[in-house]
């Protein structure tokens, strides 16, 4: 049965010296698998002063006061619906849950936009419930990097309600073995078409398939 704790983030007061509360954070915690449940359904914002306002926004400061109360092996389920925000604060919450040792599973529940789809691919394992999407841009592709990264492709969607996103628009993805063979069978439902792709090989992308049309 699962539980919920909740941890309050304190700040001390400069003129009173007194420590006053700023905001929380719920944990539900399953007691027989130790699991945690962590949500991103506000703004990604780079301030506790911030996420105090609107109590569904995360900051930085928030998830690592998150992962302090963990014992650094229990599995996090991790839900999103984020439209972005600051991309720096993104980054740095990308970066700790990616450094957690504990199993992540992401759950994409309506949509990950921008920044947030950066911090979903901290997770190990990624859902997408019906009709949610992921936006993604190019320019904060830090799986490029990642050690079993091995495709790059670029492509259209075709097809609504598919975890690309929305007919006629035009995404660049890097994927993993097991990703781009998922994507070719998406390919094969006439969901998505690739228009170009390419091995990845220590983030360095080589010999783009097919190439661009020179001008005559």
């Amino acid at each position: 049965m699962a539980k919920k704790r909740r941890f309050d983030f304190t700040k001390k007061n400069k003129r009173s010296g007194k420590v006053e509360n700023v905001g929380y954070l719920d944990l539900e915690q399953d007691e027989e698998q130790s699991r945690c449940s962590l949500y991103f359904y506000g703004d990604i914002v780079s301030a506790t002063w911030e996420s105090m306002w609107f109590e569904e926004d995360r900051c930085p400061q928030d998830i690592a006061d998150f992962l302090n109360q963990l014992d650094g092996y229990e599995d996090i389920d991790i839900y999103f619906n984020s439209g972005g925000g600051d991309v720096f604060a993104g980054l740095a919450i990308y970066n700790q849950l990616k450094r957690y040792s504990g199993h992540k599973v992401g759950y994409v529940d309506g949509m990950a936009a921008s920044i947030a789809s950066v911090i979903m691919f901290a997770c190990d394992e990624l859902h997408f419930a019906t009709g949610a999407q992921a936006m993604i841009h190019n320019i904060l592709a830090v799986e490029r990097f990642w050690d079993n990264t091995r495709w790059m492709i670029e492509f259209s969607v075709l097809r609504p309600s598919t975890a690309y996103g929305s007919p006629g628009e035009e995404m660049r993805l890097f994927l993993t073995e097991d990703g781009y063979q998922a994507a070719l069978q998406s390919q094969q439902r006439r969901e998505i078409k690739i228009k170009r792709y390419a091995r990845v090989i220590e983030g360095h992308i080589l010999d783009f398939k097919p190439g661009k049309r020179r001008r005559s």
